[in-house]
């Protein structure tokens, strides 16, 4: 699965269109396999869900989202795993070992 996160620093961004970078990750058997960060500079939401769409991303992870990029995401079957909040290795961590369920 690959995830999409927007960071804040090195928290998850508390708004979709915030953030500055997005951390991408591929997890496989609870496991993360391969990251990589994306710059955002000057990417409105909608082109950084397009960016993000066109990545091949299952899923991001995310604070607040405009519902227009949430649902942009869902008719392309990117879900949309908002209102989060917190330090993004621990809700990394969380996902990894709960799966959709512990988030």
């Amino acid at each position: 699965m690959k995830l999409a996160i927007p960071l804040w620093e090195d928290k998850i961004a508390p708004f979709f269109g915030a953030a500055s970078r997005v951390l991408v990750i591929t997890i496989r058997d609870g496991r993360v396999e391969g990251e990589s960060y994306l710059r955002l500079k000057g990417k409105s939401p909608i082109e950084t869900a397009s960016h993000l769409a066109n990545l091949g991303v299952d899923g991001v992870l995310c604070g607040g989202i405009q519902s227009y990029c949430k649902e942009w995401l869902a008719d392309r079957g990117v879900a949309v795993f908002d209102n989060r909040v917190g330090d993004a290795d621990e809700i990394i961590r969380v996902f990894c070992t709960l799966g959709e369920s512990g988030i």
